[in-house]
């Protein structure tokens, strides 16, 4: 089977905005990995992350769903560093 230039820039670019999907889905696991829409994308974007060999992003996408799963894992507010505002500090 062979291609002309715009069927192979039509698969290409198909391919480009999956890949770019999936980056999302990994970008927006660690914030957002408790709402079921970003779940979805998580693994919907897994199969091509993993023909692609893409292990770093794989390893991002499940430490964050695995953070879910595992809730004492996740910074809390009472944890997390948050300087003072100008209205609390001190003279």
């Amino acid at each position: 089977m062979t291609y002309s230039g715009s069927a192979l820039t039509a698969i290409e670019l198909r391919f480009e905005q999956r890949f770019e999907a999936a980056i999302v889905a990994v970008n927006a696991a660690p914030l957002l990995a408790d709402q079921p829409e970003v779940r979805a994308w998580a693994e919907e974007s897994r199969p091509l992350l993993v023909d692609l060999g893409a292990r770093p992003w794989l390893e991002m996408l499940d430490a964050a769903l695995a953070a879910v799963a595992n809730p004492a894992s996740l910074p809390t507010a009472s944890s997390a560093e948050v300087p003072a505002g100008p209205a609390e500090r001190s003279p």
